[in-house]
């Protein structure tokens, strides 16, 4: 696979602030942890599977027989699911700044391709047919991988960041002996909203993560760069953690949307002595933990 030098800022993948509700929620990667976000009623960001899921909702019309009612009740429902889902797809955030819908209103090719996935979604068992005649429907696309929102918009995200000029940290790596297996950055008290690529910085404002690590696109599309949990005990659960990971404590956290996270300096030496001997960075063994 083609690796790319990339600086990544904080790209995402949440939801606008303020729109949705978010209630005793963490996010990740890893099936080890029921991540769950509940947005608008009967809709939900699934990150523990990497889905959104909606309930699309269909009235039947008032002429046909029972069975025409149905079928009708059904396309409505899907019609609605597909609705709820291009609401949703267009609030979510690619970069601290930027939201999907950005992407499609300045690309017709986005827009088609967005409206092309959502068209695609996945039913999500058989339909359920309520007693006033109605009918609800559950679906789901993907976040990550093939056929995902992050298919779409993350090479265009990439081709954005690849002329960012952000200034790389200017801090030396500490000596470190052990070998730690990930990074665990505790993000609890500072307001700090999730995002698909959340970036690190030292207190100086010199970007740690991703700043210039050589990457492949691919696993960015199919994992993601980070984890999240809402408790350290969750986040070393994570894979992506390992047996050994280093810990430290976020000192606050940047943006519109607070993704982008700052650590002291002298946290920031540890973290890149410790990438030095098990690139924990480059291999994107990171994990945020958040309220």
């Amino acid at each position: 696979m083609n690796k790319i030098k990339i600086a990544f800022i904080s790209s995402l993948v949440v939801i606008a602030s303020g729109y949705y509700n978010y209630t005793n929620i963490a996010f990740a990667e890893s099936t080890k942890s029921n991540l769950v976000q509940s947005l608008s009623e009967g809709s939900q960001l699934d990150w523990s599977k990497n889905v959104i899921k909606v309930t699309g909702s269909g009235a039947p019309p008032d002429k046909g027989n029972m069975a025409q009612k149905r079928n009708m009740a059904v396309r409505a429902a899907k019609l609605d699911a597909y609705r709820q889902l291009l609401e949703i797809v267009n609030g979510v955030h690619v970069s601290s700044e930027t939201i999907v819908k950005d992407f499609v209103t300045e690309s017709d090719i986005i827009k088609t391709k967005v409206e092309g996935l959502l068209k695609g979604f996945e039913q999500v068992g058989e339909a359920r047919y309520m007693s006033d005649g109605s009918v609800e429907v559950d679906v789901q696309i993907k976040l990550f991988g093939k056929g995902s929102v992050a298919s779409i918009i993350m090479p265009e995200e990439i081709k954005k960041i690849e002329n960012d000029t952000i200034p790389n940290t200017k801090i030396q790596p500490q000596e470190i002996k052990e070998e730690y297996t990930g990074l665990i950055i505790d993000c609890k008290g500072l307001g700090a909203k999730p995002a698909m690529s959340p970036a690190i910085f030292d207190s100086d404002n010199g970007q740690l993560y991703i700043g210039n690590q050589e990457i492949d696109p691919d696993y960015v599309i199919n994992e993601g760069i980070v984890s999240y949990a809402d408790s350290i005990p969750d986040a070393k659960k994570i894979d992506r953690a390992g047996k050994n990971p280093l810990i430290i404590k976020a000192s606050n956290a940047l943006g519109n949307f607070k993704s982008d996270i700052i650590i002291k300096n002298d946290d920031a030496k540890k973290v890149l002595g410790a990438n030095k001997i098990t690139n924990i960075l480059s291999k994107f063994k990171v994990v945020m933990v958040i309220d």
